[in-house]
């Protein structure tokens, strides 16, 4: 047939030499494209280290300082500026009034603890309700003077409220409370160093199992990157955070954390903060997810803004304390 049908014959081969080409071409630009997804991944992974480095660095500096102050004014600092974030994450969806009200009464109460800290009094134990009641008022004053647009009112006042508390009372006043809860300053420091480093070890062990061999979503919808594989070696990891300040601790010769009960329930401890980390991470998740935003800013190459950076300590800091209390 082929014979009184070159033109046919011609057709054909082309065609196949057609879908063999596309199928080339097809196999060709897959290839690039998973090749360009893992120098992306090494870049931002690259990125993220060195971000991570100097933030430790930054850490550790304000630590051995042995200064109660420079602490306070760190926790201090990272609080405003996660407020200042807040603010734009919300611009436009919130009364800027309010934000800028809780932005105030958040800056006041953190000086409070600070000045807590600098004197080794606990003059800011209750100062959390102060700070809640002129928020809410001070928001509530705001939206009087503005006509009523739907939920507008309430959503702007619910926000101020929650950025208060999210950042300012859990985050920066939960720091400041556990700087303050050993028998001297500096070992009070030492156990937020602990607490700390526990949650950071487990956001390290939670993006490096989970980029290495994490492969079961967790929690997709939220947030697509995490994984179950992911979770276990959060857990994990937050033990070496745990132990490795724990040994840390009794290297000058005096052991600033013999004061807290030891063994097992230190382990336990590791587990409360690396599941609180979790969940503080997965918070802020769901507010940027929320809100259509990556993230809270780019103060930090490879891992965002300061919100980004403190969300899980949001958690882990009061649930810290609370755990403290429990077993005291």
């Amino acid at each position: 047939m082929a014979l009184f049908f070159p033109k046919l014959r011609a057709v054909s081969i082309a065609a196949r030499f057609g879908v063999a080409a596309s199928r080339s071409v097809g196999w060709t630009g897959g290839k690039v494209a998973d090749e360009q997804k893992k120098e992306t991944k090494s870049r931002v992974f690259g990125a993220r280290l060195l971000s991570t480095l100097v933030v430790w660095a930054v850490v550790i500096g304000v630590f051995v300082s042995a200064n109660a102050i420079a602490v306070g004014v760190a926790i201090a600092v990272l609080a405003v500026l996660g407020l200042l974030e807040w603010r734009k994450l919300w611009k436009g969806q919130a009364d800027d009034w309010c934000l800028w009200a809780m932005i105030i009464v958040g800056a006041g109460y953190l000086g409070w603890w600070v000045y807590s800290l600098s004197s080794n009094e606990h003059v800011a134990e209750d100062a959390e309700w102060v700070a809640i009641l002129l928020v809410v008022m001070g928001s509530f004053g705001v939206r009087f003077r503005r006509p009523i647009e739907g939920s507008e009112a309430i959503v702007s006042v619910s926000v101020a409220v929650l950025g208060l508390i999210f950042l300012g009372l859990m985050f920066g006043g939960g720091l400041m409370r556990l700087a303050n809860a050993g028998p001297t300053p500096r070992e009070g420091q030492w156990f937020m160093l602990m607490v700390i480093a526990a949650t950071k070890f487990t956001d390290m062990g939670a993006y490096a199992v989970g980029s290495l061999v994490g492969k079961n979503k967790m929690i997709a919808h939220i947030s697509p990157g995490k994984t179950w594989e992911g979770f276990l070696g959060a857990l994990l990891v937050a033990q070496v955070g745990i132990w490795l300040v724990r040994w840390a601790a009794t290297l000058g010769g005096a052991d600033q954390l013999a004061w807290l009960p030891q063994g097992w329930i230190l382990a336990l401890l590791g587990l409360v903060v690396a599941l609180g980390a979790v969940a503080g991470d997965l918070a802020e998740s769901l507010l940027k997810r929320s809100l259509a935003a990556k993230d809270s800013g780019h103060v930090l190459p490879g891992i965002g803004g300061v919100l980004d950076l403190i969300d899980s300590i949001c958690f882990t800091g009061p649930l810290a304390w609370i755990f403290l209390k429990l077993v005291s």
